[in-house]
């Protein structure tokens, strides 16, 4: 397992919350310009062009809150576990909502907590590296671990990510475009999870070994 710095709570949890809300900003930004035009339009066809774009990105929107609630948020309801098939609606939605296809292909019926915390922080990672879209698979189970993989006409991974993920975060990871993948590492060291990377042109591979 690579090593970790151990960052300032409240600085990280800064960069964190700059990270998420610049996710957001954008179709919440629409939801504004498209109350406003709203407010002022009389034509039918106008306001009914509005109101579907509204309503486009009250579905991103909302599917992203979802989604980061899940991944970010402290573990809610009773017992360690959760419904498999709500945690791929929330995966599946957050990738239509950036425009990637999911390929859910984990076996088990349910999902331990902590397992889907840091599968969903590694699924936005592997999406955030498509810059020209593709496609993002997850697979395998909780006894003997996941496979998690990103395949598009491009994929790209910085060298400081590369870093990150194969020796550990260092002071010059704090920043808000690394947090991330400084949490995902911080959570897969505290679950105990090892992490093996593979990268290419075309395709990048987690494997995590429970």
């Amino acid at each position: 397992m690579a090593h970790l710095v151990t960052p300032d709570q409240g600085e990280f949890a800064a960069h964190m919350c700059s990270r998420l809300c610049h996710d957001l900003i954008s179709p919440v930004g629409a939801i504004a310009n498209g109350l406003e035009i709203l407010s002022e339009e009389t034509d039918p066809d106008m306001r009914a062009q509005v109101i579907d774009l509204l309503s486009q990105s009250v579905q991103v929107t909302t599917a992203k809150l979802r989604f980061f609630r899940m991944a970010f948020g402290a573990p809610g309801g009773l017992g360690g576990t959760m419904d498999a098939r709500e945690v791929e609606a929330a995966v599946q939605d957050f990738m239509e909502a950036g425009k990637t296809r999911l390929v859910w292909g984990i076996t088990s019926g349910s999902l331990p907590k902590v397992h889907i915390k840091y599968l969903l922080i590694a699924a936005m990672n592997a999406a955030d590296s498509l810059v020209r879209g593709g496609e993002v698979s997850l697979s395998g189970d909780p006894e003997s671990g996941y496979t998690l993989s990103a395949t598009g006409p491009k994929v790209v991974i910085d060298r400081e990510i590369k870093t990150i993920l194969t020796a550990g975060a260092n002071q010059n990871h704090m920043v808000s475009r690394y947090a991330p993948y400084v949490l995902m590492m911080s959570v897969l060291q505290e679950a105990g999870v090892g992490l093996t990377l593979n990268l290419d042109a075309a395709s990048l591979s987690l494997a995590l070994q429970v």
